[in-house]
């Protein structure tokens, strides 16, 4: 009995100390955007860069390359969900993955779920869902329409910058890139995918 109250006592006073005492160990989360304006963001997005990742560099089938040259569209669904269709090409021509999102509730549209499983049960369960965290925003163009864009995830292990043009200026580039650093990213991980 004595050796649970001393466990007890232990816990106890482990909780009540400030977690900033183990500043090295406990890591916050990356930040988003204060908030996105989803009008603005929805339409069509090209892909500049990205971190290497299995669905769009690994082979579907032997000679079939990586993805090149990809665009992402997101659109207003009716029930309040972003649909979402990544296109890209590879040495067979075009491939489409289609998914839905939602946002993360309290995130001010920053933070997204997408989910490309395209079975209902499990969308709703949130079973196969990824996180799509929106770390930094280009400034919005003529149309109103944000003009780049840098996405990852908290862990870092994802990251794309995507933009409303083929082509990105210089200085919009080295922005989205400082962003990247800035939470963390190694900017060496990111790489072309246009040809």
């Amino acid at each position: 009995m004595m050796h649970l109250l001393k466990a007890a006592l232990a816990l106890a006073i482990f909780t009540s100390l400030p977690m900033t005492s183990f500043g090295n160990q406990i890591k916050e989360p990356i930040p988003t955007v204060e908030h996105v304006d989803l009008d603005s963001y929805l339409g069509v997005w090209h892909e500049i860069l990205r971190i290497k990742n299995s669905f769009q560099d690994n082979e579907p089938r032997p000679g079939e390359g990586a993805c090149f040259n990809t665009t992402a569209e997101y659109s207003l669904l009716q029930n309040g969900k972003i649909g979402v269709k990544n296109s890209c090409m590879r040495k067979s021509g075009v491939e489409v993955a289609q998914a839905k999102a939602r946002v993360v509730e309290g995130s001010s549209n920053s933070k997204l779920k997408v989910n490309f499983t395209g079975i209902p049960i499990l969308e709703c369960l949130g079973i196969g869902d990824g996180d799509y965290w929106i770390i930094a925003l280009g400034e919005k163009n003529a149309e109103g329409l944000y003009s780049w864009v840098l996405v990852g995830s908290p862990k870092l292990d994802f990251g794309w910058v995507l933009s409303r043009n083929a082509k990105i200026s210089d200085s919009d580039l080295t922005s989205a890139l400082s962003a990247a650093s800035a939470v963390g990213y190694d900017t060496k991980l990111f790489n072309s995918t246009q040809r």
